[in-house]
């Protein structure tokens, strides 16, 4: 037997890996100093680093905000029943124009500016309830409209007739939904992907993640002082424009932020990111058109015999869908239990700041041990935590909620 070259540099990284066995082990180059030393020019890294970072922050901070603000008003007015029909009629509606939006702005405007188009419409919608809707809300509602359809619909229906009542709760809850996966799940890592290669990534997304969590906490603690501002003020209307307020301030520091990247980070292909962005688009459109028109539209049987002939690809979507579904479930029952306890959207939002803070912190604690999870205890266990740990969560709230409404006593 005759080692090759990749068995012999399998062995010295074995080798490597005893000898150094007392340290924490570590991905090659994961280290922002290893990356900094093999960077072309010095502080080039942070250059790309810390306004990332600092885009990713502002957006994490307003969607800790958006998320408490709409779930406080929407929930507390049409109830936590509204929310299911919402997200089916409401929610997903506006996301699939959001992303029709988003697709025309990436075909008509330059590349750099596509950013700042996408995030305008959230934001002026977002002052313009502030300023505008919610103050006017008492003129703009059927007020009484949810008791007068009440007898004539089905129980399950009484959601949709309160949203009717507060449709301009309900267009700012679809609006701020639309921040996390519009603003943070594209724009920001479409954003990341361009500007960092594979070898700096290693380095920058786990800051991201921390960045995010911390974000989190800063937010919460920070939405809890505004609502208690507001309440010894008495208005809730002073407490609204503050955070709006703070998220619009927040989105232009994300902007210059992202025009300091434009003009100060170079690309890792060399500048040449916007003509081949807009020709892969185009090319992959054609294709796509091309091929609808040789294999006509698939259908729902094609689909099912693609995931089941790969029992890996049918593993994982049921995973999704799992997770999809009961994360929803347990959400729309929860928050339906908070609004028992917390009846005011000033005490709702306190109580959901509150649960920010204790997720941040609960989060970044599980980033910095998680290597160790996996290092000790192996991939199953810890991709079997998280769906162990809803079940024993959700079980135990379900159960207690179930025995609650029979009458006994859980306190």
């Amino acid at each position: 037997f005759r080692p090759t070259a990749a068995s012999s540099s399998r062995a010295r990284a074995r080798a490597a890996g005893r000898a150094g066995s007392s340290a924490f082990p570590r991905v090659p180059a994961d280290d922002l100093s290893e990356i900094e030393a093999a960077a072309a020019e010095p502080g080039a890294l942070w250059r790309k680093a810390l306004p990332l970072a600092a885009i990713f922050f502002c957006a994490s901070f307003n969607l800790t905000i958006l998320q408490t603000l709409k779930d406080a008003i929407l929930v507390t007015a049409a109830g936590a029943e509204a929310l299911p029909i919402l997200s089916a009629a409401g929610v997903l509606p506006a996301s699939l124009a959001f992303f029709a939006f988003y697709t025309r702005c990436v075909e008509a405007l330059p590349h750099r500016a596509v950013f700042y188009a996408a995030v305008a419409p959230l934001v002026t919608f977002y002052a313009l309830f502030a300023t505008v809707i919610y103050p006017a809300a008492a003129w703009l509602h059927p007020a009484g409209l949810a008791a007068r359809l009440a007898p004539s619909l089905p129980a399950g229906l009484a959601g949709a007739a309160a949203l009717a009542e507060h449709w301009t709760f309900a267009a700012f809850y679809c609006a701020a939904e639309l921040w996390g996966p519009a603003v943070i799940a594209l724009l920001f890592w479409s954003l990341a992907n361009e500007v960092c290669s594979v070898r700096d990534a290693k380095a920058i997304y786990p800051l991201m993640g921390i960045a995010a969590n911390v974000a989190l906490v800063c937010s919460g603690t920070y939405v809890k002082a505004v609502t208690a501002g507001a309440r010894s003020a008495g208005s809730a209307d002073a407490g609204l424009g503050v955070l709006v307020a703070t998220v619009v301030a927040l989105t232009g520091l994300m902007c210059a932020a992202k025009a300091w990247v434009d003009a100060r980070v170079p690309r890792p292909d060399g500048g040449g990111g916007e003509e081949k962005a807009a020709a892969a688009l185009k090319k992959t459109k054609a294709a796509a058109a091309g091929e609808a028109k040789k294999k006509g539209k698939g259908s729902w049987s094609d689909t099912a015999a693609a995931l089941s002939a790969s029992p890996l690809i049918s593993n994982l979507a049921l995973l999704v869908v799992g997770y999809g579904v009961s994360h929803r479930l347990f959400e729309f029952a929860w928050k339906g239990a908070l609004r028992a306890l917390h009846p005011t959207a000033a005490g709702y939002q306190a109580a959901l700041a509150d649960v920010s803070i204790a997720t941040g912190w609960l989060t970044i604690g599980l980033m910095l041990g998680g290597r160790l999870v996996f290092q000790l205890a192996g991939w199953t266990v810890a991709a079997a935590a998280t769906p162990a740990v809803m079940l024993a969560a959700g079980g135990a709230f379900f159960g207690l909620s179930l025995a609650a409404s029979a009458g006994a006593s859980v306190a």
